[in-house]
């Protein structure tokens, strides 16, 4: 199920994968038994708190926001969804 709207590069598949390592604790969480689960607050804070190493890029950090629109695009659409979108000014000059 690939979006006409998302770029289907290499680098947005190691992006995608970037994105998904950051939420799979919340991820996996929601596979854990009800009862033993830690809040998402405290997860989301706990995964928003160190720095990332970006390929490509170098260290990133990452917001609590970030992580909750990551989770909820991945919980819509999985992985696929984590891809970032074409720009909507591609091919067309920025000054």
């Amino acid at each position: 199920m690939t979006e006409p709207d998302r770029r289907d590069d290499d680098r947005a598949h190691q992006l995608a994968l970037f994105r998904y390592g950051v939420i799979a604790p919340l991820v996996e969480r929601e596979q854990e038994p009800e009862d033993s689960r830690r809040p998402i607050v405290e997860l989301v804070r706990e995964i928003a708190g160190p720095t990332f190493h970006l390929p490509g890029r170098g260290p990133v950090q990452v917001s609590e926001r970030t992580v909750y629109a990551w989770l909820a695009r991945f919980r819509g659409g999985g992985i696929d969804a984590l891809r970032p979108r074409r720009r909507k000014d591609r091919g067309t000059r920025r000054v």
